[in-house]
């Protein structure tokens, strides 16, 4: 029985990993930023500094003071940015304790991973799991009127990471919509070491994009230049943080962009394989997805939304090869359509995919009430 509850836990704590795991993930995101910056403005202050020795033999008293002034400032600048950065990490933080305590507090009868405690109805917690279940759902989804109203309606600020879907959905609108990666570039330099750990090549992608653009405005040099300074070391499958498919799908794109530079100025003369590099109609989307993909795994949060993975749960754990016998249905399409959430012509569409699950006993069912069949609902016939 222990062994049974600890898988039970293992299962109850790796469906809500996104739960905890994405505000963790944005306080380590900060952490990050906020050292990037202090590395980068003491760099720049212990430069100027040395700039200022070697003149200060020919500079005035006035302009070494003028010098000194600049340097506090410049520290000042370091100091707020940090202090700015750190009040971030702590409401991050606190939002993962508060979060892994709120799991703490599920019902104990709660052990699988979307069940409930109470067959008379659900608790307060299971009401709030539920509602922050679909509001996660409202924003995965772009459903962000639904999803602000039911942030007014209930105190579901500390349960979902609103901003962060907020953030993601900017930068894509602003690839898909507005065709700028520059959103997507300062996003991705913010978050360089994590994209690495998750195996994503979207920051280079970005890049060849922004070549092409070049060249489609016809700035060869500029081209050159971009090249030199961003596409010189494409993803490597020598590089433990890149896989086969990766190194090889960059490095065709990488191909394609650059023989694109041959037809600067004449581009209707270019065979059909750059000029859907350049002006393919999915190109746009294609990187909008790749780079959802990649925030998605920075930031923890789940390929499909925990309302979904729910929903399959339930309908594997209920899907039986009678709900796909055209005979059942027609015997009773009401019962078929009502009763049975797997023969429901909506729950039929997702479940059709899914596998059966593993039963350790069998039993009957009434193929015309649909009801299980047992001492207080015996079989009239056998």
């Amino acid at each position: 029985m222990s062994t049974i509850k600890t898988n039970e836990q293992e299962a109850f704590s790796s469906f809500e990993l996104s739960y905890y795991g994405t505000p963790f993930q944005l306080a380590m995101k900060e952490y990050r930023l906020a050292a990037k910056n202090v590395i980068r403005g003491l760099g720049a202050v212990e430069s100027s500094r040395n700039e200022m020795e070697k003149q200060s033999l020919d500079l005035p008293d006035n302009s070494k003071n003028l010098k000194r002034q600049e340097l506090i400032l410049q520290l000042k600048k370091i100091e707020d940015d940090y202090n700015e950065r750190d009040d971030l990490i702590r409401k991050h933080l606190q939002t993962t304790l508060f979060r892994i305590a709120e799991l703490q507090k599920a019902p104990e009868n709660v052990t699988s991973p979307f069940g409930s405690s109470s067959r008379n109805g659900s608790s307060a917690w299971e009401k709030k799991r539920m509602e922050r279940v679909i509001l996660e759902y409202f924003f995965k989804e772009k459903l962000s009127a639904s999803a602000n109203l039911l942030l007014k309606k209930d105190d579901l600020v500390k349960h979902v990471d609103a901003e962060a879907y907020q953030e993601i959905r900017s930068i894509v609108t602003s690839l898909e919509s507005d065709h700028n990666c520059k959103p997507a570039l300062h996003w991705c330099d913010m978050n360089s070491a994590r994209l690495k750990k998750v195996n994503s090549p979207i920051e280079y992608l970005l890049h060849l994009r922004e070549f092409l653009q070049l060249i489609k405005e016809g700035n060869k040099d500029e081209a050159f230049e971009y090249t030199q300074k961003y596409l010189y070391s494409p993803p490597s499958e020598k590089d433990s943080n890149y896989s086969k498919e990766i190194a090889a799908k960059c490095e065709k794109q990488l191909s394609l962009a650059a023989s694109c530079l041959v037809f600067v100025g004449n581009f209707e003369s270019a065979p059909p394989s750059n000029q859907e590099t350049m002006n393919g109609p999915n190109v746009w989307t294609d990187l909008s997805t790749e780079f959802l993909k990649a925030a998605e795994s920075v930031y923890r949060i789940p390929v499909h939304s925990t309302l979904e993975t729910a929903v399959k749960i339930g309908l594997c754990a209920l899907k039986k090869s009678a709900c796909f016998s055209e005979d059942e249905i027609n015997l009773n399409p009401v019962r078929s359509s009502f009763e049975c959430p797997v023969c429901n012509k909506d729950g039929k569409k997702i479940a059709k995919e899914l596998p059966y699950s593993h039963h350790n006993f069998s039993y009957f069912f009434c193929r015309i009430t649909g009801k299980k069949m047992d001492e207080k609902n015996r079989p009239l016939i056998l």
